[in-house]
C-alpha cells in the first residue's frame, strides 16, 4: 500500500488541495471578479479529490447500487431534467443525485484520509516536546514551558474503523 506522502495517493491530492487553498485559492471568488484567476475553483478541485477517495474506498458494486437508488429516486419524483453539478457542468439529475449520495457515503473516508495524513504530526509533536524538555532540563528549568501538545490531538491515533464510524468529532475529548 502506498504511503501518505507519495505523489499518486489521495493523501497527496488532499495536501495539494489544502496547500493551494492556503496559498491563494481561498480568494477564488474575489479573484474571479478581478479577472485574475490563478487557481481552479476550490469546490471543483475538492470534488475531484472527493471522487478519488470515493473510488478508492467504495466498490464498483456498491457504486452501482447507489446509481440504481439514484435512478429509482429520480423516477419516483419525475426528475428527468438537468442541473449544475458540483463540477460546475450541467448533468442529468440522476447523475447529480448519484454523485451527491456517493459523496455522502464517502465523507467518512475523507475524514479517514485526513486522519491518516495527520497521524505523523502527532508523533512529531510528541518528539518535539520531549526534546524541548531535555533542553530545559540541561538548563535547570524546573517548570516546563511547553505543554504536551500531542495530548491535544488524540484523534490522530484512531484507526480506520473509529474514524469512519464516528459521527461527531467536536467536544469528544
Amino acid at each position: 500500500m502506498s504511503q501518505w506522502y507519495e505523489p499518486d495517493t489521495a493523501e497527496h491530492d488532499v495536501l495539494v488541495h489544502l496547500s493551494q487553498f492556503a496559498s491563494g485559492a481561498r480568494y477564488y471568488n474575489l479573484d474571479s471578479f478581478a479577472e485574475r484567476q490563478h487557481f481552479q475553483d476550490p469546490v471543483v478541485q475538492w470534488a475531484s479529490v472527493h471522487q478519488r477517495i470515493a473510488n478508492q474506498y467504495i466498490s464498483g458494486l456498491r457504486q452501482e447500487k447507489i446509481n440504481d437508488l439514484a435512478i429509482a429516486h429520480c423516477d419516483k419524483w419525475k426528475m428527468f431534467g438537468f442541473e449544475r453539478s458540483i463540477t460546475g457542468k450541467y448533468r442529468t439529475q440522476v447523475d447529480c443525485t448519484f454523485i451527491h449520495e456517493l459523496f455522502r457515503q464517502a465523507n467518512k473516508y475523507c475524514v479517514w484520509t485526513i486522519v491518516r495524513l495527520l497521524k505523523p504530526f502527532y508523533f512529531l509533536l510528541d518528539n518535539l516536546c520531549d526534546e524541548v524538555r531535555k533542553v530545559e532540563d540541561t538548563k535547570g528549568i524546573d517548570v516546563y514551558t511547553v505543554p504536551d501538545m500531542h495530548e491535544f490531538f488524540p484523534f490522530m491515533l484512531c484507526d480506520m474503523s473509529t474514524a469512519t464510524r464516528r459521527q461527531k468529532w467536536v467536544g469528544i475529548y
